[in-house]
């Protein structure tokens, strides 16, 4: 429950990011499955994982170097390029 509401209050009130549901233990469902994402919802994505990571670092020392070690190709998508 507490994962979930980390994403729920990290979660930019962006129009691109409405459509994602979070259940109560914190797993991201996008009602059009796997479905290609557009450009600019990957980047709200991005910017989402990126303040998610930025709270969560709040509590979990060094969460950021944990995810690019264990978690590289996480890491590479989400958390390295910038958002426009």
């Amino acid at each position: 429950m507490v994962v979930a509401n980390y994403w729920r209050g990290s979660r930019p009130d962006l129009a691109e990011l409405q459509k994602f549901e979070i259940d109560r233990h914190g797993n991201i469902a996008h009602p059009e499955g796997n479905a290609p994402c557009p450009e600019a919802e990957l980047q709200a994505v991005q910017t989402w994982v990126k303040d998610y990571v930025g709270r969560c670092s709040q509590v979990i020392r060094n969460l950021d170097a944990m995810v690019r070690q264990d978690c590289p190709q996480v890491y590479q998508l989400f958390l390295t390029k910038a958002p426009p």
